[in-house]
């Protein structure tokens, strides 16, 4: 059996994913239709209440993961918010004017996480 390779661009939810997939109706633009687009999705921003839990990079090596329908372990951090956006990326680049993680190399084991809320801390 030949090598086995895995690969991911991205996860996205919130503005990144509306724009991408709402800005179809402006293709004939190209790649401007994302920035346009953006704009508008700016304009008129949406809002999205979810929880996103992560286990910190910071976690001593063997700390524990459960299935999806089992609570999240106790070393794991929980957010319960309402999001602007959610991004998770393991490439240095989501397209090719987009560097969003300048230290990701594709075999670091890491998703790099962007983590919009619409709250505003003091």
């Amino acid at each position: 059996m030949g090598n086995r390779y895995l690969s991911f661009l991205a996860l996205s939810w919130g503005i990144v994913a509306d724009v991408d997939l709402e800005s179809e109706v402006l293709r004939a633009l190209g790649p401007l239709r994302f920035d346009v687009y953006a704009v508008w999705r700016m304009i008129s921003l949406k809002r999205y209440d979810g929880t996103f839990s992560y286990l910190p990079s910071t976690s001593p090596d063997g700390s524990s993961s459960s299935p999806v329908d089992q609570p999240v372990p106790s070393d794991w951090i929980t957010m319960e918010e309402r999001f602007l956006c959610l991004w998770a990326l393991q490439t240095t680049h989501a397209s090719q004017n987009m560097y969003t993680s300048p230290g990701s190399t594709m075999d670091d084991g890491l998703f790099h996480v962007v983590l919009l809320t619409d709250e505003v801390r003091g």
